[in-house]
């Protein structure tokens, strides 16, 4: 449920070249947060989404989101 709300939330700001898929730990957003984790922290935190981490892979575009 919380990826839908993420994925509709962005889809009506127009973000739309993204994926997110489960992991064991929450969630993670691929291709998205190029300019890093302070981009990825307000958009969650917009979304209301409640997180214990956030990790950033400036390798890989990759923010994973620690539930």
């Amino acid at each position: 449920a919380i990826i839908s709300a993420m994925q509709t939330h962005l889809k009506e700001k127009g973000i739309h070249d993204f994926s997110a898929y489960e992991t064991t730990f929450g969630f993670s957003v691929c291709n998205l947060f190029q300019d890093g984790i302070k981009v990825a922290r307000e958009c969650i935190e917009k979304c209301g989404i409640q997180y214990k981490r956030i990790e950033y892979s400036p390798e890989h575009w990759v923010v994973r989101v620690f539930l």
